[in-house]
Formats: structure tokens, sequence, C-alpha cells
């Protein structure tokens, strides 16, 4: 404590000493008093060798805020140090907490554990941790429930982010989506929540990898296990709803040649992430029921003609037939379905659907002839 140079871990010694001499009555509040203190100065060595304890103990707590204010300060700490070469001798102890703090049950704890190993690697290099990569894709590979799957694909989402574009393609395309296909269910499954963090993780740099990967995901709805098909429509969705308004013309084809494939539990769910497409292009809802308001009405018209406007006149018109064919389909999950969907997108009369759907009928009666 004499030898701390940061003033703001000054004014917060004693608390920290406390936490250190009684861990069960002063851990959480001091580390709320880390969060709450606006740091200004970098911390130095001394003060690392008062915190890192306290991060400790927060994150082998068994509250859940306890962990996850643990968790945020150690992805936090990194980045306020002078000389990294101070934090290193800490780190195979953090790690280890956040690794077991990765695959807790609470999804908010794999959450901060996830963003704050995307820090480590971001401030020291994935050099610093050779063994963080290879074990979080070993735990996708496992036989672990499905809340650690989804840490250990969130934990590697940030880690790769860290790296860049590249190694995330790089990854993704060798080590990732050849597994879509493997016998194991459990490893097929993990390759979906990958999928499932990865377009929030990098934001718009995921575009060049919708080309790939939401294939992929269109594949994974016809899954034997219920469970990989049920991590595959998520991941679609998450896919639709970041990324679905800026890059319409990635995943309409897919969703297109889903609604025709011979798989019934392909054409079901292709039709629902159409619909889901539809919301987010529109950015507001696109029904409108009986009791609707005018507002509510205007705004359902206002979505429809976004959804004109941004798909294309000829795009709109395919769609709206391939929606029409869809509800006389031999299923009927898949009528259900497409007719809900079609019901959503158009609330025009039927005799202005007439046009629309002539040219395609005669273009498709004769292509089956």
């Amino acid at each position: 404590m004499k030898v701390v140079r940061n003033p703001e871990i000054k004014d917060i010694c004693k608390t920290l000493l406390n936490a250190l001499k009684d861990p069960s009555a002063y851990t959480s509040i001091a580390l709320e008093s880390l969060i709450e203190t606006e740091f200004i100065h970098a911390i130095d060595a001394p003060s690392l060798a008062l915190i890192v304890p306290v991060i400790h103990r927060g994150l082998r707590d068994r509250t859940a805020t306890t962990k996850r204010f643990g968790a945020l300060i150690a992805g936090n700490l990194v980045t306020m140090i002078n000389d990294p070469k101070d934090f290193l001798p800490y780190v195979p102890l953090l790690i280890a907490d956040l690794k077991a703090t990765l695959v807790d049950p609470i999804p908010d704890c794999r959450s901060t554990a996830a963003k704050s190993l995307g820090s480590l690697t971001r401030s020291l290099g994935e050099a610093t941790f050779p063994d963080l990569r290879p074990w979080l894709v070993d735990m996708l590979k496992s036989d672990a429930g499905s809340s650690e799957k989804s840490g250990a694909a969130q934990g590697l989402s940030e880690v790769l982010c860290s790296g860049g574009t590249v190694m995330v393609e790089s990854v993704l395309r060798d080590e990732i989506l050849p597994f879509r296909s493997f016998p194991k269910a459990a490893v097929r499954e993990g390759v979906f929540w990958v999928l499932t963090f990865l377009p929030s993780s990098l934001g718009q740099a995921f575009a060049p990898l919708i080309d790939n990967s939401f294939p992929s995901v269109i594949v994974g709805l016809s899954d034997d296990s219920e469970q990989v098909r049920d991590v595959a429509m998520r991941a679609g969705r998450i896919m639709i709803q970041v990324h679905g308004k800026a890059y319409v013309d990635k995943f309409l084809p897919s969703l297109e040649n889903g609604m025709n494939d011979d798989d019934s539990r392909i054409r079901v769910s292709s039709l629902t992430l159409l619909g889901d497409l539809f919301n987010t292009i529109a950015g507001a809802k696109i029904s409108k029921g009986d009791s609707d308001t005018q507002d509510d009405i205007r705004q359902a018209e206002r979505a429809q003609s976004q959804i004109a406007l941004i798909l294309g006149s000829e795009t709109r018109k395919r769609i709206l037939s391939s929606l029409y064919f869809r509800r006389s389909d031999s299923a009927a999950v898949v009528r259900q379905i497409a007719i809900q969907v079609s019901n959503d997108v158009n609330h025009v009369n039927k005799m202005v659907l007439i046009p629309v759907f002539t040219d395609y009928v005669l273009y498709v009666s004769v292509e089956k002839c």
C-alpha cells in the first residue's frame, strides 16, 4: 500500500486490503469500488498486486454479479497498465478463472468473460495464450452442455475477432465449417454456436463470410438432431437481424433455394427466416390486424413500401410467387408458415396479385413440363 503510485488506487487501498483480509465480506464491495472508480492514471505493479487477488476471489464467487464484475475488471485492467510485463505474472491465474466463468450457467457471466478474453488477447497478443484457442475448439467438439458450448463459442468469437478478419476467415474456413457434416451431433452443434456469435462480434466485417456461412446454416436446419436444428435457426436469425438489411442479396438466394427444397424442415425454416428478413428490412411491424390503430396501419404500410423499395419489383414478384406456391405445399406446417408470412407481407387486394403471379406461373409450368 505504501509504494502504490496510482492516486485512484491509493484512495481505495483500505477497501482492497479489507477484501484481502476478509474475502467473503468485502470482495463484492471492493469490486464495486473498482468499477465505480474513474481511472485517469496508469495502473502500476504494486496496484496490480492488490487488485488481482481480489479479482481472483470475485471470479470464483458463487454470486453471478460478483463473477461478472470480476470478469469485467479483468478485461479492462490490461488496457490501463503502462507495461504489459507487469501483468504477465497474473495471466495464468486469471485465464483459469475466466475459463471457468466462460462455461457458467448464467449468460451474462459467459458474455462478460468472453469479452474479457478478447480484450486480453487483443492487448497481449494470442501468442501469450498458446493453449487458449485449442481449448475453446476442444470445448466446442466435446459432449458438454449447450451453456458450455455457447460460452466456448462466444469466447472463441471474441478471441478470433481480436486477431482481425483474415484470422477469422481462415479459422472459420479451415477449422470450424468443415465440421458441419461431422457424424457426431455435438460437434455439429458447436459449429452453429460459433455462427451465432460471430456476426455480432465482427460487425460489418462479417459480410464477406455470409456467402460461406449462411448456406451452411440452411443445411443445418434439416439436421437429424433437434438441438442442432435449434442452434442453426438461432444462428440464421442472428445473421439476418444483424446484416439482413444491408446484405439482402446475400441471403435471398439461399432462402429461395430452401423454400423449394425437398426436405420439409428446410422449407419451414427458410420461410420462417424469410419472415425475419422482411421484418429486418422493414425495421417495423409489417402486419396489421383489424384492431390496430391508424398509426399501426400507416406504420405497416411504410414497412411494406420499404420492402418493395429494397427488394425491387422483379425480386418482390418472384418472392411473392414462391410464397404463393408454398401455400399449397404438401406439408401442413409449410402451408401454415407460408400463409402467415405472405399475409404479413402482402395486404393488397387479391386482384392486384394476379399480374404478379401470372408470368411466374407460366414460367414454372413450362419448366416443369
